[in-house]
């Protein structure tokens, strides 16, 4: 029952955070495309889609999931992609 309540939680709070924050950035890359260059627009795009990201991984969960990140890439080269490994 506990877990299920957190999921509601969760989820619940997920779909608020998408209700304020998707406009919200959607306007700020509007603003950018009406004032600066495609180049420019494409990357405060990928730039906003980072901070929703960033919101949803660091911000929703943070009293119940403290979130960790630490580079075990061995001397790889920088991955394209974000890899969440949920292990408790």
């Amino acid at each position: 029952m506990k877990k299920a309540l957190l999921n509601f939680q969760l989820y619940a709070l997920l779909v608020l955070y998408s209700l304020v924050v998707i406009p919200v950035l959607t306007l700020y890359v509007t603003g950018v495309a009406l004032t600066h260059s495609r180049r420019t627009t494409l990357r405060q795009l990928r730039l906003a889609i980072r901070w929703y990201g960033t919101g949803i991984v660091w911000g929703l969960p943070w009293p119940w999931v403290r979130v960790r990140f630490q580079d075990r890439r061995g001397g790889l080269p920088p991955p394209p992609y974000i890899y969440i490994c949920n292990n408790r």
